[in-house]
């Protein structure tokens, strides 16, 4: 009974959290940035994941490339992107597939992070309206989770505000790769 009350308010939390993150999201955003590691901040958000992961029996595979380039973000910004992207991840995941959480520095202008999983992937419907608020995609959490149809165009506003780029790849039935790049904070190599 405890483990129940326990996970329906980690899930009201989580709801109220998206709620909340698209009103500041509808009022302008004040987005003050500063230099951060991207690969720290997706380390963390990893751990803050590990245990709701570990309950349905997924696995986390990070990798983290190169020297570990600075980027210019906003801290509560870019812990809310990857929060939504990793909770996501999980939320669509079936117990026993591996979600990958990949920071690289594929040019000199950028350093990016993917967020791959091996779920049921986006149908081609879902594709157009994926960003738009409160959207139903034809995906269903696989583990009784609730789903807002916030999170996605959360991420989306936060990284075009910090002056970064948003992109996925997927297929039905094959999972989504969901990539996002910032700038490089200046000064760093």
């Amino acid at each position: 009974m405890a483990e129940n009350i326990s996970r329906s308010s980690s899930q009201m939390l989580a709801f109220v959290n998206e709620f909340l993150a698209n009103a500041s999201a509808d009022h302008r955003l004040s987005i003050k940035t500063e230099s951060i590691s991207l690969k720290d901040a997706a380390s963390r958000a990893v751990q803050q994941h590990w245990e709701a992961a570990k309950r349905k029996q997924l696995v986390f595979q990070l990798t983290l490339e190169g020297d570990g380039p600075l980027v210019q973000a906003d801290p509560a910004a870019l812990n809310q992107v990857l929060d939504n992207l990793l909770s996501n991840a999980i939320k669509f995941s079936p117990p026993g597939k591996h979600i990958h959480v990949t920071v690289c520095s594929p040019g000199s202008q950028h350093v990016e992070c993917q967020v791959q999983d091996e779920g049921p992937g986006f149908t081609e419907n879902d594709k157009t309206r994926m960003y738009h608020r409160y959207a139903r995609l034809s995906a269903r959490p696989t583990g009784g989770e609730p789903s807002t149809g916030l999170g996605l165009s959360i991420v989306k506003k936060l990284v075009l505000a910090m002056q970064g780029e948003l992109a996925c790849e997927s297929t039905a039935g094959g999972g989504a790769t969901f990539t996002f790049r910032l700038p490089r904070a200046t000064g760093t190599h």
